[in-house]
């Protein structure tokens, strides 16, 4: 009775183990920037570079995704373009704007661009809320996208 309870519970540890390492997903590398990086010129735009830690906060519990410190480790980069507050009309004479950001995807050759919008009541709120719609966007064309991205060596064991 005794080695039985202790073959039950190596077995269940054994496999409470096996589950908690295969259902680690494997993530693609992604390097996010902003104007700043190229041919180390300096990008003044405070926006861009609060967008980026937006996108870095909204990436961070990615399960398809990890971000990486350099552009030479990651199979994708993802740049801020822009970002913008416009007034988008009134609603019971309370101002409305829409907030947007705009990201290029780069994947070898390849580029895209992503746009997430969102509507705020403030001059400059709706930014994360735009991001979040960017990560969306971007995760799902990784998905869409893994098999060839994985082929090209881009892949890394989540931790």
């Amino acid at each position: 009775m005794l080695r039985k309870s202790f073959l039950t519970g190596c077995v269940l540890t054994a496999l409470l183990i096996t589950a908690s390492t295969s259902g680690a997903q494997d993530r693609i590398a992604v390097y996010l920037k902003h104007a700043s990086g190229a041919d180390g010129f300096t990008d003044a735009s405070k926006a861009r570079q609060d967008s980026l830690k937006d996108l870095a906060k909204r990436l961070r519990d990615s399960k398809v995704v990890r971000v990486t410190e350099t552009a030479e480790d990651a199979a994708v980069t993802l740049e801020v373009l822009a970002r913008e507050t416009h007034h988008a009309g009134s609603l019971m004479a309370t101002p409305q704007n829409a907030s947007s950001l705009t990201v290029r995807l780069t994947a070898g050759e390849y580029t895209t661009d992503f746009t997430g919008e969102s509507g705020s009541k403030g001059v400059f709120s709706g930014y994360g809320a735009a991001a979040k719609q960017v990560v969306k966007q971007f995760e799902a064309w990784v998905t869409a996208n893994r098999e060839r991205l994985t082929a090209r060596g881009a892949i890394t064991t989540a931790k």
